[in-house]
């Protein structure tokens, strides 16, 4: 048997994700390497032994898997994630998953949370992984925000430009206030293409986006294309 503990610890030290185990009362039983690594990496003050630690109360203390509170995010929803877990230890719920940010002072990270029930004989074991979803959640940023920009000059697309003009209607009416909307059109931009080429209209394009772009002062201003 102990070989056995000895290899599933090796296994589970192999992995990337931070894993931690707790028993039916919430309290920490296991931790893999990637959990006390991170936990060092951090500055955490439980870093050196995680046995016997309430991980519900550690939630309650601090943002889901941070591993120090001072790196937690403050609009993190503490309360779900201690909700979720013990949803899973009541037995209410067969697992719980949560998406969350874990910021550095150095770097953005985003982390998801996973938890299910373990049955070992008799005995009840809850198993919570963190994993590392950063270059998705980047990745993710930027396709979101190209699908906001128009792509030859930068400018919010149209798409934007309604979405944004919906709202200002809306608010301009609740408020009893004017809108302001102005539509440029370039003179004669077909000759430019005809003469000069269609790289030199599409500088053209972006020289006046740049340039009606640099009048957008306040924050309820849009230039869009």
């Amino acid at each position: 048997m102990s070989k056995s503990n000895a290899f599933l610890s090796s296994v589970l030290d192999s992995l990337a994700a931070h894993i931690v185990v707790l028993d039916s009362t919430g309290r920490i039983v296991f931790v893999n390497r990637s959990w006390e690594q991170f936990a060092k990496q951090n500055c955490c003050a439980l870093a050196e032994d995680w046995a016997g630690v309430n991980y519900l109360n550690y939630c309650q203390q601090s943002s889901p898997g941070s591993a120090d509170e001072s790196d937690s995010d403050p609009n993190s929803d503490s309360e779900t994630v201690y909700q979720g877990i013990l949803s899973v230890i009541e037995q209410k719920s067969l697992e719980f998953e949560f998406e969350y940010p874990c910021h550095s002072p150095d770097e953005q990270r985003w982390f998801t949370m996973s938890v299910c029930s373990l049955s070992v004989g008799e005995e009840r074991f809850i198993v919570i992984s963190h994993s590392n979803i950063t270059e998705r959640k980047l990745a993710e940023d930027r396709a979101n925000q190209l699908a906001r920009l128009d792509s030859l000059t930068g400018l919010a697309n149209r798409r934007v430009f309604n979405s944004v003009l919906q709202e200002e209607l809306r608010r301009c009416r609740r408020n009893q206030k004017s809108m302001a909307l102005a539509i440029v059109d370039i003179d004669h931009f077909k000759c430019i293409n005809d003469t000069y080429g269609h790289q030199a209209g599409d500088d053209c394009l972006i020289k006046v986006a740049e340039l009606l772009e640099s009048f957008v002062q306040r924050p309820g201003d849009l230039c869009a294309r």
